[in-house]
């Protein structure tokens, strides 16, 4: 695999985030990450040799399950928007 820079990973991050956002839009639910949240992502999973498959991992353990348990117990509902930011003591 290859090894890609943070400004590459950042841009896998948004590509991978989008698309999520699409899926929510069908929902009508609107989601926004700030750039903290996509940096911290890109910094939890950066391993030499892995390239960015990580990447997937992280969103999906991350925000995409939270967000579908949200959306299970009606916390979140169309209409919603969602917003995703990094704690400051960095652990998510």
């Amino acid at each position: 695999f290859k090894d890609h820079t943070p400004e590459s990973l950042l841009r896998v991050v948004s590509r991978t985030l989008n698309s999520l956002a699409d899926r929510l839009k069908e929902k009508r639910i609107g989601l926004e990450v700030t750039e903290h949240a996509c940096k911290w992502i890109v910094g939890h999973t950066q391993s030499e040799g892995m390239g960015a498959r990580p990447i997937n991992r992280k969103i999906e353990d991350t925000i995409e399950t939270r967000i579908a348990d949200a959306i299970l117990t009606g916390e979140v509902r169309g209409g919603t928007r969602v917003k995703v930011d990094a704690s400051a003591d960095g652990k998510g």
